[in-house]
């Protein structure tokens, strides 16, 4: 089990810290601790998210957890859409070496404004980033079309 919030910390340079998600439930156990790191994997070349970081701790069949995901209120997107995007763009960021490669290579990226349904819709993926990431975003965008 690797440490929550290990894969964002190698690429909290340039995105935001997720959002913190706490909830409760009932099991059938009286204590426990588990926590794990954002869970992916490899498919068709590309990184797909699985579950985003948590922390949960049982005591007395309780469960306390506490989820790392990314909420963003944009139209026609759900919210478990968004905390995806967020994970995926961070890992194919972290797999690239590039902002501009990451949204690429995550196959929603159209151009610099993209036209969905005849609204003008900001890829989610931008509110991953904060201020150093949306700089060196734009850098990177200059330089390509620079050359």
């Amino acid at each position: 089990m690797r440490k929550p919030l290990q894969t964002w910390w190698k690429a909290r340079k340039y995105f935001k810290f997720p959002q913190i998600k706490f909830h409760t439930y009932k099991i059938n156990h009286w204590f426990g601790f588990e926590w794990h790191d954002v869970w992916y994997k490899y498919k068709y070349d590309s990184v797909r998210h699985e579950f985003d970081p948590y922390i949960a701790i049982t005591l007395f069949k309780r469960v306390f957890r506490w989820d790392f995901t990314m909420y963003a209120y944009l139209p026609g997107a759900s919210r478990d859409n968004v905390s995806m995007e967020y994970w995926e763009y961070l890992l194919n960021y972290l797999d690239t070496g590039s902002l501009l490669k990451g949204l690429q290579q995550s196959g929603r990226w159209k151009g610099l404004s993209p036209i969905w349904k005849d609204d003008y819709y900001i890829e989610s993926e931008l509110f991953s980033l904060n201020s150093k990431g949306l700089k060196k975003l734009r850098d990177e965008i200059i330089r390509t079309t620079d050359s």
